[in-house]
């Protein structure tokens, strides 16, 4: 990899520019996972994934970046789908987003809105479109 002013070329790949990881969890049938360098489009995978996002986002994630001979340190940014219906898949696609910003020490932005900065890192925060329903509703007690 050799860096120029913020602009890098990747030999191996040609790629140059940043390199932007797109993740979308937030349908529950399905993943999205995106890189882009400048204009161009390295990968662009669409799968299905009912209820299936936390096993498959980061495989699926290693899985692309190692047929483009890419590695996780070669990500300059990540963009991250922080509305939608669904509680548990998207709060997948905005932690799993969250957390590898935080370890590769790279920004994370929010398809909507703004990042927050949170005990002095930025992190994006889920946007539900509706209120969570994690818990099975307790029969009512007639008396």
């Amino acid at each position: 990899m050799i860096f120029d002013a913020g602009f890098f070329y990747l030999p191996k790949t040609g790629y140059t520019m940043a390199m932007i990881l797109l993740i979308d969890s937030s349908q529950s049938n399905s993943l999205r996972l995106s890189l882009t360098s400048k204009k161009d489009s390295v990968f662009d995978i669409n799968i299905k994934a009912h209820h299936t996002q936390s096993e498959k986002l980061l495989p699926l994630l290693e899985e692309q970046l190692t047929k483009f001979h890419l590695k996780l340190s070669d990500i300059t940014g990540i963009q991250v789908e922080n509305r939608g219906e669904g509680f548990t898949n998207l709060r997948i696609g905005v932690t799993t987003a969250n957390a590898l910003a935080f370890a590769l020490g790279i920004s994370v932005t929010p398809i909507k809105g703004k990042a927050l900065k949170k005990k002095g890192i930025m992190v994006v925060q889920p946007e539900y479109s509706r209120a969570p329903h994690i818990t099975v509703k307790k029969p009512q007690v007639s008396n």
